[in-house]
């Protein structure tokens, strides 16, 4: 291999090296906490993937303009989106039944990192 890339891969190798460091730093409650968060904003945005995905398929294209032509989709179609648009945005915004993320997430979080998952993550999915 070449100079630079030896050097890039043992970067690379430092860092998932700490990052593993650090994340055995943590009680077990944090990491649960941690990975329930991960899945379920991962989740929210598969969800939300899958909205627009469908919603530019009915519409014949992903600009929200022609979003326009939603309005006159049958109801299972509508359904389907609708469902799709609560679950995606409701795990996002820790709306009841999607907030498994919220009791957890927030205790075991840092202050800082808190105040940004109050102030982006839920007034994101609040807004959508």
């Amino acid at each position: 291999m070449p100079e630079p890339a030896n050097a890039l891969r043992a970067r690379i190798e430092a860092v998932c090296e700490e990052g593993r460091e650090y994340w055995h730093r943590f009680d077990a409650e944090v990491r649960q906490a941690a990975w329930v968060y991960l899945l379920s904003t991962h989740l929210g945005v598969a969800f939300l993937f899958a909205l627009f995905l469908l919603a530019g398929s009915y519409s014949g294209s992903l600009d929200f303009s022609a979003f326009s032509a939603l309005a006159r989709l049958p109801a299972a179609p509508a359904a389907l989106l609708f469902f799709l648009a609560v679950v995606g945005f409701g795990a996002k915004a820790g709306l009841f039944p999607f907030h498994v993320w919220l009791p957890d997430a927030h205790p075991a979080a840092p202050s800082h990192v808190s105040a940004l998952m109050s102030a982006v993550m839920i007034k994101t999915g609040s807004y959508g």
